[in-house]
């Protein structure tokens, strides 16, 4: 509305509770490293706390939950992991669900590569990555293609999010950040051991179309090593 804001202050307890059925791990101490595991791995995260603009205090509540998990079929293997998650109470924006956004040209497995920062906010919401490697399934009928060792990946990200107004009473919102009430959908097409050590992916946003600019298309990179 107009009037500056001079602080913002937050304190947070959080409970964060992970369940790995059958998992490998190493443990020295209290250090723990994770191997693998052919089940599901899910994170459940507790947190409540307040938050403080200026001299006006907000309490608020919120729950997040993460599954991560790959099995295969045929040949190929898909790997998916979901996130989802809700707050209670009013808070400034920036203390809500920003979908994580990419203007680089790497390709991220867990960020939305073409969505802008800040192009969205949500306090419900659910987040859906999935890749399908197809390891060669095809390129490995190709004579020519199969001397390379390329292999073909498919997938997509989604989001599905609420935002309630309320917290626009709170801090005004950007200008270029709007409440998604609705669905984010992003697809992609790519090649990967390119030279045993990258991944060139097309990338097309399925919906909505972006007012920030952000490209409805794009080729994105990632260095990864697969044996």
């Amino acid at each position: 509305n107009g009037n500056p804001i001079d602080r913002i202050t937050q304190a947070e307890a959080a409970i964060d509770m992970r369940w790995s059925w059958k998992e490998k791990y190493v443990e020295d101490g209290l250090q723990r490293l994770y191997l693998s595991s052919k089940q599901p791995v899910v994170h459940f995260t507790i947190a409540g706390g307040e938050a403080t603009v200026d001299d006006k205090q907000q309490w608020y509540a919120r729950f997040h939950t993460t599954l991560k998990h790959h099995f295969y079929v045929g040949l190929g293997e898909v790997q998916y992991a979901v996130e989802g998650g809700m707050i209670f109470g009013s808070l400034p924006y920036t203390m809500l669900e920003i979908p994580r956004g990419n203007k680089t040209y790497g390709l991220y497995s867990y960020d939305f590569n073409l969505l802008d920062y800040l192009e969205f906010a949500n306090d419900k919401y659910i987040n859906v990555y999935a890749d399908y490697h197809l390891n060669g399934f095809f390129f490995n009928r190709m004579p020519l293609l199969k001397r390379l060792g390329l292999r073909e990946v498919v997938g997509f990200k989604g989001i599905i999010g609420d935002l309630d107004d309320r917290h626009s009473s709170v801090i005004d919102y950007p200008s270029n950040l709007r409440p998604l009430n609705g669905g984010y959908l992003e697809v992609n097409a790519g090649v990967e051991n390119i030279f045993r050590f990258f991944r060139l992916d097309a990338i097309w946003r399925v919906t909505p179309k972006s007012i920030t600019g952000a490209p409805s298309f794009g080729i994105r990179a990632q260095f990864n090593i697969k044996l």
